[in-house]
């Protein structure tokens, strides 16, 4: 599994140019998460315990992030008999700021076969360590 981390101030951060300096400082930067397809399958069909603490408890460290395309690979990609409860997928759009794909200048690709088995080799194996 692959979490990218971005170090640098969300949009939250960044405060009025003429703050008053009685006012407190912003909250520390966040760091950005970047969820990718194996990671948010990993949440949905498993119950790992670092992935699953980051979504469910709402974590205020870090912006959870992930794209329209990742989501679709990883809901792609789960079978009829994992154990997916679509309160997880819930509480990921709650937490999770998810962005489109097109808007950021990329196409969605065709989910395959191949890369539905990547995936899941991807976060069954890391699941199982």
């Amino acid at each position: 599994m692959r979490i990218n981390i971005k170090v640098g101030p969300s949009d939250e951060d960044r405060g009025p140019a003429g703050r008053n300096p009685s006012q407190p400082r912003p909250t520390a930067r966040k760091e950005k998460i970047y969820l990718t397809p194996d990671a948010l399958l990993k949440y949905f069909i498993t119950d790992d315990e670092p992935i699953n603490s980051l979504i469910v408890f709402k974590n205020t460290e870090y912006n959870l992030v992930t794209s329209d395309a990742n989501l679709y690979q990883a809901l792609g990609s789960i079978k009829e008999y994992d154990a997916f409860r679509i309160n997880k997928l819930v509480k990921l759009l709650e937490v999770v700021d998810v962005f489109s794909t097109r808007q950021a200048g990329r196409q969605k690709l065709i989910l395959k076969d191949e890369r539905v088995e990547e995936l899941r080799k991807l976060a069954l194996k890391t699941a199982e360590k």
